[in-house]
């Protein structure tokens, strides 16, 4: 079986070259931004990715892929889908598609900083 690490960072180096992408640590996993929103990430040794419907669909024809539930209360998060990384040589298809799909979206505002309070 496919290293679901080393696979997700050999498409992470190739996103990040060809597509601007960002890097990020996001909850205790790495994660892949652009245009504000991350699209892609790893968990555990699977790749989990936002999808839109049509591409939802295709990815979870894929033998051992599920909606992703990072609480585990069988709520799954609208949209993304987890990966194994038996399927790692598809990766980069699913990646590039849940990109292209948050680059459709309007770019994410900067959140505005806290004030600090003043000192008195």
């Amino acid at each position: 079986m496919p290293d679901g690490k080393k696979a997700y960072e050999e498409l992470r180096d190739m996103l990040v070259i060809t597509e601007q992408v960002t890097p990020r640590q996001m909850f205790g996993s790495p994660n892949l931004m652009a245009n504000g929103y991350a699209f892609a990430a790893l968990y555990h040794d699977d790749l989990i990715v936002k999808l839109k419907p049509d591409d939802l669909a295709e990815a979870m024809a894929l033998t051992e892929v599920k909606g992703f539930d990072p609480m585990e209360t069988g709520k799954v998060m609208t949209g993304w889908v987890q990966i194994p990384p038996q399927h790692a040589e598809q990766w980069e298809r699913f990646a590039r598609a849940a990109l292209e799909y948050i680059r459709e979206m309007p770019p994410k505002k900067p959140r505005k900083k806290a004030a600090k309070p003043r000192k008195q």
